[in-house]
């Protein structure tokens, strides 16, 4: 059983103990590190969200990992009616944990009538290593269409990371400038919570916990205190101006010191 070592990591977990019923041995930091997670972001213009860490999880990010090393990610999309007969051995897909969280578990096998799954947490979690569920049930836990993953052996293949760290460069400066906007100018409670998940959560959360995975003290002391700052602002509950609230030229200063962490990940390309 392969376990999560950093925040939000259940589908690299599920990674890991996919790749283990293929009979190769990793970690989800391990697989995280390996392919250059900390230091990558990426904003999509649909959905206007930036996202950072662990929440770049899907095929493109998987493969970065895994085609050198001679496996590649299938993914498929099914309609819930599809699911139960389409269900095989090694599938990771989403399913509705609460009423506002999603938790990656790995399908090994249906015994009458009973669908066992590996339960990706933390160690230390009191949770069961195994969530067994009737068909009923796991198809209340899932929406109309889900995506289902798999892992399949191939040829090792290397994988051009160059535009990867530029986008990633790109994309901490358009953060930069909006934080920069949005922290000088007045915000209503309402803004600022909207604000947690779209703008703050990519460097306040996911960053913070892959420079843990980095050990890098300083920046994680940063990051913290920052994050307590912001959330001491929004607990207000009340119109601010982030900008009188704290220090928010950190922001500026954090982001400049991971894009020159970015910098020299590129120079060893």
């Amino acid at each position: 059983m392969k376990y999560m070592h950093f925040n939000s990591s259940c589908s690299y977990a599920g990674l890991a103990n996919m790749l283990a019923l293929q009979n190769y041995d990793t970690e989800d930091y391990k697989i995280a590190l390996e392919m250059g997670l900390p230091y990558f972001i990426r904003y999509d213009i649909n959905s206007n969200y930036y996202q950072a860490g662990a929440m770049l999880q899907s095929k493109e990010w998987f493969e970065l990992y895994l085609k050198p090393r001679g496996f590649r990610y299938i993914e498929k999309v099914y309609s819930k009616d599809q699911l139960i007969t389409n269900l095989r051995s090694g599938m990771m897909f989403g399913i509705q944990a609460t009423l506002n969280s999603k938790h990656a578990i790995v399908f090994i096998k249906e015994e009458q009538g009973i669908y066992s799954f590996l339960n990706n947490k933390w160690e230390e979690s009191s949770e069961e290593e195994y969530i067994y569920l009737k068909a009923s049930e796991l198809l209340e836990k899932v929406p109309e269409n889900i995506a289902v993953g798999y892992i399949e052996r191939c040829n090792a293949e290397d994988i051009d990371v160059l535009s990867y760290y530029e986008e990633t460069v790109t994309t901490w400066r358009k953060l930069q400038k909006e934080l920069q906007l949005f922290t000088s100018t007045i915000q209503s409670s309402e803004e600022l919570r909207e604000s947690m998940n779209r703008l703050f959560r990519p460097l306040l959360v996911d960053t913070l916990a892959m420079m843990g995975l980095l050990n890098n003290e300083q920046m994680v002391s940063s990051l913290k205190w920052l994050q307590d700052e912001y959330l001491k602002a929004v607990k207000k509950n009340e119109s601010v101006i982030l900008a009188n609230e704290f220090d928010c030229t950190k922001f500026n200063e954090v982001i400049d010191k991971i894009i020159d962490m970015v910098y020299l990940e590129k120079e060893k390309i």
